[in-house]
């Protein structure tokens, strides 16, 4: 097994970022949704994979329902939710966390 350095070091300082914005924005959506968006633009132009885009976004509208279905069971609930159940922004969490989980699968594999 190789291990692709520049997608490793993409998908830690990707997920470190992510991490940290999220820590500080959560309670400021029209912020935190930019700041992913842009976190997912630097990941898509460090390490491009395969209908980024479309994962992106199936895997936001996928992760986020899912979520928020297990959510109604009473399982937890966020403090500031906006619709749904959930934050605004988590779709777009969702969406990158998706493409960040591709670019380290990437990293361990041969290509």
């Amino acid at each position: 097994m190789t291990v692709s350095s520049s997608h490793l070091i993409t998908f830690l300082s990707i997920a470190i970022l992510a991490i940290i914005a999220v820590i500080y924005f959560w309670q400021f959506p029209l912020l935190l949704i930019p700041l992913l968006l842009l976190l997912a633009y630097f990941k898509h132009r460090f390490s491009p994979i395969h209908h980024e885009a479309l994962m992106f976004v199936l895997f936001g509208i996928f992760g986020t329902t899912v979520e928020s279905l297990m959510m109604s069971s009473g399982a937890w609930h966020y403090t500031s939710p906006t619709i749904f159940n959930f934050p605004l922004w988590l779709p777009f969490l969702w969406g990158l966390a998706c493409t960040l989980c591709i670019t380290l699968y990437l990293s361990f594999s041969k290509h």
